[in-house]
């Protein structure tokens, strides 16, 4: 959570990719959607992409990562993957997810899981565990019971704190008007 400041607020951080890796002691997972909700607006999935980062025997365009955001509950994401990484066209804040299942084999469906949120798919921050089974209804191509996304907290401050200062100054010059040679004497910057 962030640092509180006097006159500042709070508010849920947002991020263009979750990764979703299922932990549960099958090899073989199924699931039909995968939905982020922020309250009772499901999150879109326009321009969004789902990629499997771990295949290991690919099943094609039949039933491949972007099923799980088609939002076609009758498709699905099927078999040897555990890990998902969803990433959306712009950042999103979610306060739940959920996910639809397959449309065969109820033990094929995820019950143990990691969930991360990051920007850039490169550093990640765990907002949900689900470190004991979920009990996951049988019944197919129907949705899950929701689950709570805990996003980390961004504090605004109203006006930049003065001890706050930028570390990095990048000032480029290319040639000069006289000779093309460059050279400096004193650079000098000011509020």
């Amino acid at each position: 959570s962030g640092t509180s400041l006097e006159g500042a607020s709070s508010c849920d951080m947002a991020f263009t990719h979750f990764k979703w890796e299922v932990s549960s002691n099958t090899d073989i997972i199924q699931y039909s959607e995968f939905e982020l909700w922020n309250g009772d607006s499901q999150v879109s999935t326009a321009g969004a992409v789902a990629t499997a980062t771990d295949v290991r025997q690919d099943f094609g365009s039949n039933e491949g990562a972007d099923k799980t955001i088609d939002s076609d509950w009758s498709t699905k994401a099927c078999c040897w993957f555990n890990t998902i990484v969803f990433q959306y066209s712009a950042a999103v804040a979610p306060t739940k997810f959920r996910y639809v299942t397959g449309n065969d084999a109820p033990e094929r469906d995820p019950v143990q899981w990691t969930l991360k949120a990051g920007n850039g798919g490169i550093n990640w921050v765990t907002v949900h565990t689900q470190s004991s089974s979920a009990s996951i209804t049988t019944d197919r191509n129907v949705a899950t019971q929701f689950f709570q996304v805990d996003m980390p907290q961004a504090t605004l401050s109203p006006t930049p704190s003065p001890t706050v200062v930028n570390t990095l100054l990048r000032w480029t010059v290319s040639t000069n008007a006289v000779d093309g040679s460059t050279g400096e004497a004193e650079t000098q910057l000011s509020e």
